[in-house]
Parts: C-alpha cells; sequence; structure tokens
C-alpha cells in the first residue's frame, strides 16, 4: 500500500512552478547564473529561465539527473520537495 499511496501523493504535489523554485533556490545556494546553469546541462540559457518560472510541465528524464548530480540531490526531493520511504 505504501508504493500506491507514493505513486498518488506524487500525482497530487508535482507542480512544475514548485520545481522551478527548488531548481532557483538550489542554482542560487550554488553560486550559478542562469548561463552558468544552461551551460552545464547543454541547454540554452532561456530553458532554465522557462524551468524556474515554471513553464515547463514535463521535464526531460535526462535534464532531472543532470539536476541531481550537479546539485547532489535527489529526484524525489528535486521534483516534491522530500525524500519519498
Amino acid at each position: 500500500m505504501e508504493e500506491q499511496d507514493n505513486l498518488q501523493m506524487i500525482d497530487n504535489l508535482y507542480d512544475p512552478a514548485e520545481l522551478g523554485n527548488a531548481v532557483k533556490t538550489l542554482r542560487k545556494a550554488a553560486g550559478f547564473t542562469q548561463h552558468d546553469l544552461a551551460h552545464k546541462l547543454g541547454v540554452a540559457d532561456h530553458v532554465i529561465a522557462h524551468i524556474e518560472q515554471g513553464l515547463v510541465k514535463t521535464m526531460p528524464p535526462k535534464l532531472l539527473l543532470k539536476l541531481v548530480v550537479i546539485f547532489e540531490t535527489s529526484i524525489d526531493e528535486l521534483v516534491i520537495g522530500r525524500r519519498l520511504q
């Protein structure tokens, strides 16, 4: 049942704006500009701006994984703000 609860929670909690806020917070804490982060991810600068503004409704898995590595966090913490059990 825990798995089903977690899946439902993800459906209810995922919000592109929250992900954008998390990316912006982590980026600033790391001392990166949007340009710096875009370069590390191999994307155009405007992609970072769109993510941070919550305009990217579906994040490519490869981009999520790169963010996890760069910010030394986990996907669940990045996407929903806390680690799932």
